[in-house]
């Protein structure tokens, strides 16, 4: 762990991200959050945490012509 970037609880995860502590819980437990465990609390990266968003970010579909029966 390098203290280069900026550290959040899985608390702040939740609040920055509006959802439940225990899903930020669930989301580390099931491998798709890296934290890292510090003494007998997790911690996230903001490195990490920024992968994990840009991971579940979804792309806009283009805008395609559509035909209206009369």
């Amino acid at each position: 762990m390098t203290l280069d970037s900026r550290y959040y609880s899985p608390q702040q995860v939740a609040d920055l991200l509006a959802v439940r502590y225990p899903t930020v819980l669930t989301w580390i437990k099931g491998g798709e959050l890296p934290a890292h465990r510090v003494g007998r609390r997790f911690r996230i990266s903001q490195r990490d945490l920024d992968a994990y968003l840009e991971a579940g970010r979804t792309v806009p579909r283009e805008k395609t012509k559509t035909t209206t029966r009369r």
